[in-house]
């Protein structure tokens, strides 16, 4: 479910609007449509089929967005394998599945492009290059391909095409420190309105019996222990997030911190251990990596679409110190 939660965050962002004819600098035309981008994902409306692929496993999806005087809004629902729906609005994800499983962490903190409703691209620079690569055609429009490309070893690279008459973001690649494909998000249709998506109003299918919702913001949130602290980042990562929380499942509150470069996103939970729940060393799927340590009894998992540098870094920097007890 995480997953299908970053997806459905990084397919809000998949738009931008181009108003400028190719620019003789490809790489300041480029770093332009990652600004644009900002724009777009607050106003623009749309209604999109799209697939996801990852490590030959592939997934059929149909996004939409929609922004008006109501606010903003995004449902995400599988057309392939379960049947699951994600929401989204300003205030709340709403998770709906096929099944009774819990849906753990927050939506907003997982996809690719985090950060690009306050993305500050010059900043972005520091750590990235953009540069245009050509043309291309994609669900039948003429797109210009967009690379951006680490500048160290602790990020992931991106290849993005960018249609060349509309300014949709039609395809976004992640590529790892050997220029691999790791994961792709590739729109089959995409249609563009005035107005949100009729369906957007529609009710959740959570009448379908045996369908299970999660609103996230209704679990308690907890005051956050200060004692912990990450002490080595890689340059350009600063606090994004940092939330206690008692998840579903879990039988202590988790302490949630995520860093982020503007792009690039890792999170870090930290809870109570039991030893039944130990996890020490690395682990990955796709483009995510983890790394798992034990810190005073307390169980360590660093994870993110990252390098495995980024996550053993993070999670070898890891420090408690137990707040003064006051006489």
């Amino acid at each position: 479910m995480r997953m299908l939660a970053r997806i459905c965050s990084a397919a809000l962002l998949l738009l931008l609007p181009v108003s400028s004819p190719l620019a003789a600098d490809g790489s300041k035309y480029a770093r332009t449509l990652l600004e644009k981008m900002v724009q777009a994902t607050r106003t623009l409306n749309y209604d999109g089929t799209f697939v996801y692929m990852r490590e030959g496993r592939i997934m059929t999806l149909r996004i939409l967005h929609g922004a008006d005087v109501n606010g903003e809004r995004a449902r995400l629902i599988s057309l392939s394998g379960d049947a699951r729906e994600v929401m989204r609005d300003e205030h709340a994800n709403v998770c709906v599945l096929s099944d009774n499983r819990n849906v753990i962490g927050n939506a907003r903190a997982r996809r690719p492009f985090n950060g690009a409703l306050t993305m500050d691209v010059g900043r972005l620079a520091s750590y990235y290059d953009f540069t245009l690569a050509g043309d291309d055609r994609i669900a039948n429009r003429p797109a210009h391909k967009v690379t951006v490309t680490p500048k160290d070893q602790y990020r992931y690279g991106y290849r993005l095409g960018v249609d060349s008459v509309s300014g949709l973001l039609l395809k976004s690649d992640l590529i790892n420190a050997d220029g691999k494909l790791v994961e792709q998000i590739l729109f089959t249709s995409l249609g563009i309105s005035d107005a949100p998506p009729i369906a957007l109003q529609e009710p959740c299918e959570v009448a379908r019996a045996g369908w299970h919702s999660e609103t996230h913001d209704e679990r308690p949130h907890l005051p956050v222990d200060a004692g912990w602290a990450v002490t080595q980042l890689p340059a350009g990562f600063v606090l994004a997030e940092y939330e206690r929380q008692i998840m579903p499942a879990r039988p202590m509150p988790v302490e949630h911190i995520v860093f982020s470069d503007g792009l690039a996103l890792v999170s870090v939970f930290i809870e109570k251990m039991a030893d039944s729940d130990k996890f020490s060393g690395f682990t990955h799927r796709g483009a995510v990596n983890a790394y798992g340590t034990v810190v005073d009894d307390h169980q360590i998992t660093v994870i993110g679409e990252v390098p495995r540098a980024t996550v053993q870094m993070i999670g070898e920097s890891i420090r408690h110190a137990a707040p003064e007890v006051q006489p």
